[in-house]
């Protein structure tokens, strides 16, 4: 990252088809401060943790310097509007509030990451950031006389949540089945799952859209409870047609 300079001046401009002339750039001291924070582990500690932010409208970054309790320090900041991005390896970032102000936004980026913007004027207000561990399901699919279904796609939903592709539906996990009907599912956050098995990926839009196609496969296959640490084999066996 580059270091932040100690004065600081800016000034927003409308620039059209005129020459725009007189413009002046009052450069003044500038208070810089530091964000200090924490991260929080639930279902256990992932493998890594990465946090940094970027000033918006400069070229500006810090990457946050943890310590081993989970404190970590964003030093020298300038006052301003940043964008956090908080990422974990084995884990998923479940919130980012700064104070009392949830400012995690899944529209920015998705996955397992998480992002959000903020104003930083230099009030001490600590950033919390909430890890959790994640887990992988794997199992198998079988449909006529048992025999394994290759290219079924699997999507897992939280009960009460609507399929949403791309970055807006980050939290739903999906996957695919091999030559062997088997899958693997991963990141999986611990809790209550339904299982849909649509015959291709790409039409999973228009499948988990008909209700009638959502009520058949509920009925078919029971909530799935996902738990910290390893999880059985998952056998799912695709109702007739």
């Amino acid at each position: 990252s580059a270091v932040m300079p100690r004065y600081l001046a800016a000034r927003t401009i409308m620039v059209s088809r005129d020459n725009i002339d007189g413009i002046t750039l009052n450069v003044v001291p500038t208070p810089i401060r530091d964000l200090r924070g924490s991260v929080v582990f639930e279902g256990g500690t992932p493998d890594q943790v990465h946090i940094g932010m970027s000033r918006l409208l400069s070229r500006f970054g810090e990457r946050a310097q943890e310590e081993p309790d989970g404190s970590f320090v964003i030093p020298g900041l300038w006052p301003g509007r940043y964008r956090l991005s908080a990422g974990a390896v084995g884990g998923q970032v479940t919130s980012v509030r700064l104070g009392d102000q949830e400012i995690l936004n899944r529209v920015l980026c998705g996955g397992g990451q998480g992002c959000g913007e903020f104003d930083f004027d230099g009030t001490p207000a600590p950033l919390r950031v909430t890890v959790a561990r994640t887990v992988r399901i794997s199992g198998t699919v079988t449909g006529d006389g048992a025999l394994p279904v290759f290219g079924a796609g699997l999507i897992f939903l939280p009960p009460g949540r609507v399929y949403e592709p791309g970055p807006s539906g980050s939290l739903v996990v999906q996957a695919q089945t091999d030559e062997k009907g088997s899958f693997t599912a991963t990141p999986l956050l611990p809790g209550v799952y339904r299982v849909y098995v649509v015959d291709d990926l790409a039409d999973a839009e228009q499948i988990m859209a008909d209700p009638d196609s959502l009520k058949s496969q509920e009925k078919a296959f029971p909530p799935l409870k996902v738990v910290a640490g390893e999880n059985p084999p998952l056998k799912l066996g695709l109702p007739a047609k």
